[in-house]
């Protein structure tokens, strides 16, 4: 194997399922991103030409022509759609998954549900990396002033995953002071600010730290970036006990969920009393959270290095 093993990424195709416009979110995942940005630190290479090619990667689907080539392949696994009327997009992604030389899960729930819904069984070539984001954006720092108590953020509010409806009660209940970051076309409470989708992720860190716990409710989120942002910036987590986020937090609480991986038709609603039990307990534990959150944060500063070596070392094993 020379010093630079050469990658080819396919992701974002005409092949793969249509990008989801209501999400808004960039079409480069920022996994793929950073891979990129970082390759030269670990000694792999991406290329432009796929004769150039020692590995070929995707973020979604391999196209035909690209699947028919006798080189290895690797697959970044998201989520597994669990909706019934997305069921046509896992069978896209699966395919290029059985074909892949080595397929990386985002969290132990992804894994999971690919297992469960799917009996793909095939353990060494499976490999879980959880989610993480570029520390050098988002990282704890000691901003004294807190504008806000709670912070929630998603590219668009009309995802019906996302539970803005949940979100919109606890903010009517608790009437603490909220910062909303992502484009939202509904009404809110005058607790709550809105700033609207942000693309800038400086801007969504200054956020962040003005803010003493993040609030994520969304269902069976294989492994949220918005929770690792908030992670990495030292705030507490106050979720919905879903999906792979409890596989991000380091410190938090979460709220009474539906588990259960399995086909389902439309988003579980959250009960509003176990929302404000759990919120209870968060504020009479709140320093405790903050402290211990914050702590996790700076234990934790160099946590996507590992996440790009890990890609990396799964990338180098197939050459």
């Amino acid at each position: 194997m020379r010093k630079y093993p050469n990658i080819y990424d396919c992701s974002n195709s005409e092949e793969r399922p249509e990008h989801n416009n209501i999400s808004l979110g960039p079409k480069e995942n920022t996994i793929v991103r950073d891979l990129k940005l970082w390759a030269d630190c670990y000694g792999c290479k991406f290329v432009d030409d796929v004769n150039y090619a020692d590995v070929i990667f995707t973020n979604d689907v391999f196209p035909l022509k690209i699947s028919e080539l006798n080189k290895p392949k690797v697959k970044r696994m998201d989520g597994i759609y669990w909706k019934k009327s997305l069921l046509e997009r896992n069978e896209r992604l699966n395919k290029s998954a059985e074909i892949a030389d080595k397929v990386i899960f985002i969290s132990n729930y992804s894994l999971e549900s690919y297992l469960k819904l799917y009996n793909k069984n095939r353990e060494d070539k499976h490999s879980v990396i959880l989610n993480s984001v570029n520390n050098n954006f988002f990282y704890f720092a000691n901003t004294p002033y807190k504008r806000f108590k709670f912070c929630a953020s998603a590219t668009n509010w009309a995802r019906e995953e996302k539970r803005f409806d949940n979100l919109l009660q606890f903010m009517k209940e608790s009437k603490e002071s909220f910062a909303l970051i992502g484009k939202c076309d509904f009404e809110v409470p005058k607790n709550c600010y809105k700033f609207e989708y942000i693309e800038s992720e400086s801007r969504i860190r200054e956020i962040l730290l003005l803010s003493e716990v993040f609030v994520n409710f969304s269902y069976r989120d294989a492994a949220p970036k918005v929770v690792c942002q908030a992670v990495s910036c030292g705030l507490p987590i106050f979720f919905a006990d879903s999906g792979g986020t409890p596989e991000l937090i380091g410190c938090g609480i979460g709220v009474k969920d539906r588990d259960i991986i399995d086909i389902e038709e439309k988003t579980y609603k959250l009960d509003i009393n176990d929302i404000m039990s759990s919120y209870e307990i968060l504020m009479d534990r709140l320093d405790l959270y903050r402290r211990l959150a914050t702590e996790y944060s700076i234990k934790n500063r160099f946590s996507h290095d590992k996440t790009m070596k890990n890609y990396f070392d799964v990338i180098r094993s197939v050459v």
